[in-house]
Order: structure tokens, then sequence, then C-alpha cells
């Protein structure tokens, strides 16, 4: 465990972390898209109402 002690817990952390993120990266794109397309429909729909008062 000598190059645990070289590259520290906090680059462990963050490699597994950057693993993590590359195996559910299509999932997390597919959340972002999700909440982007929502927000924009649901500030559409609020914008739509207030236009027409």
């Amino acid at each position: 465990m000598d190059w645990l002690d070289g590259l520290g817990w906090a680059g462990v952390i963050s490699v597994g972390i950057s693993f993590l993120w590359d195996l559910f990266l299509p999932l997390n794109l597919l959340v972002i898209g999700v909440i982007y397309v929502t927000t924009f429909i649901g500030w559409l729909f609020l914008a739509r109402n207030k236009i027409s008062f």
C-alpha cells in the first residue's frame, strides 16, 4: 500500500468517483436532459399563462 501513501485518499476517492461517473455517464446525460426539457416546458407553460393575463 505504498502507492496509497503517495497518492493519498483524495486521489483514490477522485479516481473512484470518476470511474463511477464514466460508468453512469449515459444515465447522467439522460437525467440532465430530462430535467432540462421538463424545466423548459414548465417555463413555457408559466410564461404562456403570464402572457395571457
